[in-house]
């Protein structure tokens, strides 16, 4: 099924991405993968490709290393340059227009719901989970017993991004070593933690490609 892609525009004239085009260089109908390259090789800024994006409502795609892309090859593109890919609905391009470095942490922890227990039964029951934990309970095992929330990972947050979290847990984190075990409070909201931070703080490549589908 061929799929187009067409930018409509309101003047004659404009000025896009600092650039004047013409009404009649955008009234057309991008259909293959030559002119698609051909419009991607004009606009080579990554400002310019998000644009495009949600001009002809492509997709955008972001692997790192924790999820690696499937594609052969796209990890080797360098900003701007592209690829074709065959895949079982169709063939596709793809162009790298941003790669960033993330910091991302990761932890376990136990959920206490304030909104169930009073402060001072909290405040009497964390020192008891930290010291079954110091004294070799898993805390695996510890999630189970005392957690309040139905998360399926035993606690395990998997990595997270700089600015995924509540600032006090991320901050938390952050600020302690492998293997730590601590607690947070966020009393606004109710929610009182026991966390461990289960690796060290690492830096992960994000790449993100526009996703276009070609006729052919």
């Amino acid at each position: 099924m061929k799929q187009t892609i067409i930018f409509l525009l309101w003047l004659s004239s404009v000025n896009l991405f600092g650039q004047d085009i013409q009404w009649s260089e955008w009234q057309t109908i991008y259909k293959d993968t030559t002119e698609i390259k051909l419009i991607l090789d004009r606009f080579k800024t990554a400002d310019s490709l998000n644009a495009i994006s949600e001009l002809t409502n492509q997709e955008l795609v972001t692997f790192n290393e924790e999820n690696p892309a499937e594609v052969n090859g796209l990890k080797d593109l360098e900003p701007f340059e592209y690829l074709t890919s065959k895949e079982e609905d169709g063939v596709y391009v793809y162009c790298l227009i941003d790669i960033k470095t993330n910091t991302e942490y990761r932890a376990s922890y136990i959920y206490l719901d304030g909104t169930k227990l009073k402060k001072t039964e909290i405040d009497s029951l964390r020192p008891i989970i930290i010291q079954k934990f110091e004294n070799g309970i898993s805390f695996e095992d510890l999630n189970e017993e005392y957690n309040m929330d139905p998360n399926t990972n035993n606690g395990d947050l998997g990595w997270f991004k700089e600015g995924a979290m509540m600032l006090e847990f991320e901050k938390a984190v952050r600020e302690h070593k492998l293997d730590e075990i601590f607690t947070v409070d966020i009393p606004e909201r109710n929610w009182y933690y026991v966390a461990l931070k289960t690796f060290d703080n690492r830096q992960n490549k994000e790449r993100t490609y526009l996703k276009i589908k070609s006729s052919n």
